[in-house]
């Protein structure tokens, strides 16, 4: 996997060039993810004024909390089940 992570420099791609490429790469992931938590609190913040949200507060929670144990049972068969 390293051997094409690296075939640019075997082309002649200069040194720099490969570099400056990664760290524009990484900081656009991560202006990416800023821009995407950024919609996400925007969301959660005009969710949470709502006047119907305390009726339904309770069995949100619910369904997040069993979601998250669904996917986290997924998780640990997956394991025990592949070693």
């Amino acid at each position: 996997m390293l051997r094409e992570a690296s075939r640019p420099a075997h082309i002649g791609t200069p040194l720099w060039s490969l570099m400056s490429a990664i760290i524009g790469f990484n900081v656009g992931v991560e202006i990416g993810q800023v821009l995407a938590l950024t919609a996400v609190l925007i969301a959660l913040s005009f969710w949470e004024d709502a006047a119907w949200l305390p009726s339904t507060r309770l069995c949100d929670q619910h369904r997040v909390n069993g979601v998250g144990f669904v996917f986290t049972g997924y998780q640990i068969a997956g394991y025990y089940l592949a070693s």
